[in-house]
């Protein structure tokens, strides 16, 4: 479990990653972004009406980071057309959670915002 402490840096962090990705042209997308935190673990994650049934609402994963106490690192993940959590690639570690936040954020590759 996070600290009070870390829960709060967690939060900043991420409010800012939203102020950062989407500006006044795009604030409708504000709503849709959110994250949830489980056990050690931050997934980030949209929140979308369903293609078939516009009521229902269908979460699509964007992108996850999990604290390892022991080395005190982060680890990044993707989620691939699986549907299962990949390990990202061109940088797997992270020593900060706003790292990981700038990195989805710059998302160079494609792969949390496309």
């Amino acid at each position: 479990m996070f600290s009070e402490f870390e829960l709060k840096s967690i939060q900043r962090d991420f409010e800012k990653f939203l102020q950062n990705r989407f500006d006044g042209a795009h604030v409708k997308n504000l709503n849709n972004i959110s994250y949830r935190i489980e056990k050690q673990s931050v997934e980030i994650f949209s929140k979308n009406p369903s293609w078939n049934d516009k009521s229902q609402m269908v979460e699509n994963p964007i992108a996850k980071a999990t604290f390892i106490k022991k080395s005190k690192v982060w680890k990044i993940y993707w989620q691939r057309a699986d549907l299962k959590w990949h390990s990202y690639e061109p940088n797997p570690i992270v020593n900060h959670f706003s790292e990981f936040i700038q990195i989805v954020e710059k998302d160079e590759f494609g792969c949390f915002l496309g």
